[in-house]
Formats: C-alpha cells, structure tokens, sequence
C-alpha cells in the first residue's frame, strides 16, 4: 500500500459534513491510517496524522491532504479544542488563521503545540499557524479560552 493524498481527503471531506453530529464520545471513520509507509514527507505525515486524530478516527486512516479545508477543531471537554491549522497548498508556504469567535466568545487562549511540545498564547482573537511547508500542519491543544 503507498500513501495517496486523495483517498485520505476525499473521506474527510465527506466527514467535514457530518462533524457536527459527533459527541464527545462519537467517531468518523476516514479510511485508514498511512504513516510510514509510502512517500510523505515528515510534514504530510504530520498533517495527515493530526487530521486523523482531530476526526475522532479509530485506528484506521487513509491518506491524501491536498484538497483539504485549512482549519480543523474538534470541541473537547471544559471548553477546551483540538485545533489542526493545515496548508493544502500543493508550493506555497502560508500562514492559517483561525479567528476565535468561531470556537466562541473568546478573547483569548492557551495553546499547546502537540508536535513542538511548545505553550503559548493566542495572538489577539486569533490563533496563528505560522509559515507552514506545503502539506504541513500545525495541531494545538486549545483550552483556558477567555472572554
């Protein structure tokens, strides 16, 4: 099996449009899971990883991110999110942005880069990826939002 970019995002696609039937406990199931095994790069195998994870999949993933939505954010307990910021762009560094009034009426949060281990805080009402590779992804642990 090799990794292939549509297969993977054409399943969370579909799933983008039913996210919102999920509860805390619910999961979609996105094909299967592809890391390590065909030609990702670090970045892709980020990306595709933290999508899978953000979709409340099993384990069973498949694999293609080059038509994916740039923001992904799974609600979690206390008001807390898991938030993917993904660059879908097939050449071109970009920076995401998410505005915190679509998770709610926050000023403000606290964030924890999963794949740095790094804390920090939102940068006004909005989280920011930075300047992510092609097919790269940046994933936060979001919580202790503040009005």
């Amino acid at each position: 099996m090799s990794a292939v970019h549509g297969s993977f995002t054409d399943q969370v696609f579909l799933l983008d449009q039913h996210i919102g039937y999920l509860s805390d406990f619910g999961m979609c199931l996105p094909d299967f899971l592809v890391i390590g095994n065909g030609d990702l790069s670090l970045d892709e195998a980020r990306a595709h990883f933290s999508l899978w994870c953000v979709t409340s999949s099993p384990p069973i993933a498949g694999n293609d991110l080059t038509q994916m939505t740039a923001v992904w954010a799974k609600p979690l307990p206390n008001w807390d999110y898991g938030v993917v910021l993904f660059n879908s762009d097939d050449s071109q560094l970009q920076e995401i942005i998410l505005p915190l009034s679509k998770l709610g009426p926050f000023r403000g949060c606290y964030l924890h880069d999963i794949w740095t281990g790094k804390d920090s805080r939102t940068s006004g009402a909005v989280i920011k990826s930075g300047h992510l590779a092609s097919h790269a992804a940046t994933f936060y642990y979001v919580s202790r939002c503040y009005s």
